[in-house]
């Protein structure tokens, strides 16, 4: 094989692998005021599994009430007096998912760690394994095409 084809299909590979972007994991810590229902939405897809984890600190106590809402505003998941949870689901339709952190203290504000991760998923596979396996058929089928092509008749 020629320097110039291996040179082109690296050069493919690299620029589809670097736009490729299946999960979107996030950190980030934020205070809840007393008496307070705090929300963060999160935009999902249908079938995206959601893998969620926070903790709560506070002066005289390490508890929060937390929920999760559909689309519809429907109940998905809830904690009473949380301070440390992890958990994952599975959306079950597209749209915004809302994070609803109530603080039920009147006078003490609560700071929250959070962190979460959406994995999307194709055809029943995560969405990175698909473009994967996408990938390496099509540079399967380029370095066939290529020796195809450069065999002399």
């Amino acid at each position: 094989m020629r320097p110039k084809h291996i040179l082109l299909i690296s050069c493919f590979v690299l620029i589809v692998s670097s736009t490729i972007s299946s999960t979107k994991a996030k950190t980030e810590t934020f205070s809840v005021p007393p008496e307070t229902d705090l929300t963060k939405p999160l935009v999902l897809k249908e079938n995206d599994r959601v893998f969620i984890g926070f903790s709560v600190i506070g002066k005289t106590s390490n508890q929060i009430d937390f929920f999760i809402t559909n689309p519809d505003e429907d109940v998905v998941n809830s904690y009473d007096n949380a301070g440390h949870v992890s958990f994952s689901f599975l959306t079950t339709e597209a749209g915004t998912y809302t994070l609803h952190f109530h603080n039920t203290q009147p006078t003490e504000a609560k700071t929250v760690t959070l962190n979460y991760d959406v994995e999307h998923y194709i055809l029943g596979v995560p969405q990175e394994m698909f473009l994967t396996m996408i990938i390496v058929i099509i540079c399967v089928l380029a370095v066939a095409a290529f020796i195809l092509v450069g065999k002399p008749n």
